[in-house]
């Protein structure tokens, strides 16, 4: 059996530096409505479903 070995180190994103993102950085989901006529809920609505799910 083969052993790999790995540097975890130099592989892992540095959890120190702040991740800067565009102001208005929002997922679009037009193009997947437009392709497949889906609309997405809101987050909102997803969250309170697992909440409500781990309450239960």
């Amino acid at each position: 059996m083969r052993s790999w070995q790995c540097d975890v180190s130099t592989r892992l994103p540095n959890r120190n530096a702040e991740a800067r993102r565009p102001a208005g950085s929002r997922l679009s989901t037009a193009k997947l409505r437009a392709a497949l006529g889906i609309e997405l809920p809101p987050w909102e609505e997803g969250v309170a479903a697992v909440v409500a799910a781990l309450v239960d």
